[in-house]
């Protein structure tokens, strides 16, 4: 049995053969954080709103989360952002980097091709962060869809 999960490496060295995760996954079940058994990435308060976020991009594939003067990091996989196949960012993650380029808003011109992207973008945003309003807002006077959080791209290479 316990050849099954142990291996042995360089001398003197163990390894586990299987993720603990994997070995435990009863007591994990019971025990994870909420983020991590009801698909959340961040548990945040019950009246939290889109306004107080702020979204930055570090990098094309890592963004910094603040949220009341506490900041967390995600990449693409940890959002749902992710094609599971290529493990490239998905066309949601792709259209957050336009927004994030764009100051937060995309324009008129932009509305038709990206209806569907924006629609999948602002449901997994919900699901990440339990916020159930829509992130992102067609603003009529403005013919342009506009992120209620801030969003930035301003260290973002332009290597489109």
């Amino acid at each position: 049995m316990l050849d099954e999960i142990i291996e042995l490496g360089a001398p003197g060295q163990l390894i586990c053969a299987a993720s603990p995760r994997a070995l435990f996954s009863g007591t994990w079940a019971a025990t994870a954080p909420t983020e991590a058994r009801d698909g959340r990435v961040w548990v945040l308060p019950a009246d939290a709103r889109w306004e107080e976020m702020r979204f930055e991009f570090e990098a094309k594939e890592m963004l910094y989360v603040t949220f009341r003067k506490r900041t967390r990091q995600f990449q693409p996989a940890d959002l749902k952002m992710q094609n599971n196949k290529t493990r490239r960012p998905n066309l949601q993650w792709v259209l957050l980097v336009s927004f994030a380029r764009k100051g937060g808003v995309i324009g008129r011109n932009s509305r038709k091709p990206i209806n569907s992207q924006k629609r999948q973008l602002s449901k997994k945003l919900r699901a990440a962060f339990g916020i159930p309003a829509d992130p992102i807002a067609w603003v009529e006077n403005e013919q342009a869809y506009r992120t209620l959080f801030v969003i930035s791209g301003a260290k973002l290479r332009d290597d489109r």
